[in-house]
């Protein structure tokens, strides 16, 4: 059970950074 808490954890970060680089990709955009 312990590799599955990690791999969604892995999912989970992996997602956010994919979101956070489209948010600054976007930010810079608009500069």
């Amino acid at each position: 059970m312990s590799n599955w808490n990690k791999i969604a954890w892995v999912l989970i970060t992996v997602i956010a950074v994919i979101i956070g680089i489209r948010y600054i990709a976007m930010g810079l955009a608009l500069i």
